[in-house]
Formats: C-alpha cells, sequence, structure tokens
C-alpha cells in the first residue's frame, strides 16, 4: 500500500501556529502596556518635580503684582518644559495645579486631576519614599495632592 504525500499544511498545523501567535501577541501587549504606564508614571514625576523646582526658583516681578508662585507666573515664565504649559500632564485629560506661599516654610502643593488609579498610586508610593513631603497626600477620585518642600525640590 503507497502512502499518499501531503500537500500544504494540515489543520492541526495551522491551529498550533495561530495558538503560538495569539500567546507571543498576549505577552507582547502586557508588556508594551506594563512599559507605557511605567514611562507615564515616570514622566509624571519628573512632572511634579518641575513643577516643585519651578516654584522653589520662582521671582516675583518687581512691580509687586504677582508674589506668589502660581500656575499661571510659572508656565508665563517659561520655566516649565512647553509641553506641560496650560496644565497639560502625560495623561490626555489630566490637569496639574500648584499653590505656593511666601511664608517661611516655602512648601509647595502640587495636584494632579484627572489621573488613572494605578497613577496615582504610584506617585504617592514614589515621592513617600523620596522622603522630601512634608504633607499627607491624598489619592481618591483620580486627583493626586501632595505637599512638598521647595527648598529641596521634589527630586529622586
Amino acid at each position: 500500500m503507497k502512502l499518499k504525500s501531503q500537500k500544504g499544511i494540515g489543520l492541526l498545523e495551522l491551529m498550533l501556529a495561530m495558538a503560538i501567535i495569539a500567546i507571543l501577541t498576549l505577552m507582547a501587549t502586557k508588556y508594551f502596556t506594563s512599559t507605557k504606564r511605567d514611562e507615564l508614571v515616570t514622566q509624571g514625576i519628573t512632572l511634579v518635580q518641575d513643577i516643585v523646582s519651578a516654584s522653589a526658583s520662582y521671582v516675583p516681578p518687581s512691580d509687586g503684582s504677582a508674589q506668589v508662585a502660581s500656575k499661571s507666573n510659572i508656565t508665563a515664565s517659561g520655566m516649565l518644559p512647553e509641553q506641560y504649559a496650560g496644565g497639560n500632564t502625560p495623561w490626555n485629560g489630566a490637569t496639574w495645579t500648584v499653590n505656593s506661599s511666601n511664608t517661611s516654610s516655602n512648601d509647595v502643593q502640587v495636584g494632579i486631576t484627572g489621573l488613572p488609579a494605578y497613577a496615582c498610586t504610584d506617585l504617592v508610593n514614589k515621592f513617600k519614599s523620596i522622603g522630601n513631603v512634608t504633607d499627607a497626600s491624598s489619592c481618591s477620585g483620580g486627583s493626586f495632592d501632595m505637599t512638598f518642600q521647595s527648598s529641596t525640590g521634589a527630586t529622586s
């Protein structure tokens, strides 16, 4: 009895190849999502550090019109990268705010609203590990609020 030679691929081989491709795609997507998420958090950390640094180095104009570092004063002075001007953040739809005072403490309160829950938690954990937070942080409803000592800056 002669065996027929098969031309092409069989259903079993095709299904096995598709299963391997599906597994590799799933792994690649999970890795890409995790990497993208980490990159956004890193950009958020840099943004907060830049805001605190800009607030610490803000010099009010000599006419006395603006005595504290505010979002509009910092943005207008050009002390922040242009991508963050006007309150932009790495997360689309999220905006930042800053409150500073001319008190002797020189604390700077930074807030970011409209964050995904993971980003808020990651930012709080990162800055708590740095140790220059002067006030308890909050992370509720997608809003990140934290007070920093501007004399030391929010650096890692």
